[in-house]
């Protein structure tokens, strides 16, 4: 009876094996550039802070969406960007959440 089940084990194990080739798609300098009104950019983001005083450390994952609102030209009168930032959860289980604007 040993024996039997031994081989269902092994024939069950072996079935359940499959190969799978997973793809990684990366982004070329012409998604980024040139910058234009209306792009966005969507990263992964993660942090890594101390807690209780150095004890321990943590990593916070979260994405962040760069969204260019406008541009303008600044006092050195170069072309500038308005760019605003939104966070939300890795999972995107939560809507986007305005975080900060920069440029």
């Amino acid at each position: 009876m040993k024996k039997i089940v031994c081989w269902m084990v092994l024939i069950i194990s072996l079935m359940s094996c499959s190969k799978q080739t997973e793809s990684m798609n990366s982004i070329t300098i012409n998604d980024l550039y040139p910058i234009a009104v209306g792009k966005s950019f969507i990263y992964r983001m993660d942090s890594t802070i101390s807690i209780n005083f150095g004890a321990a450390l943590a990593t916070h994952s979260y994405q962040a969406k760069d969204s260019i609102e406008s541009s303008f030209i600044d006092a050195s009168g170069r072309n500038s960007f308005r760019i605003f930032r939104y966070t939300r959860d890795t999972f995107a289980t939560e809507p986007w959440v305005y975080a900060a604007t920069y440029y």
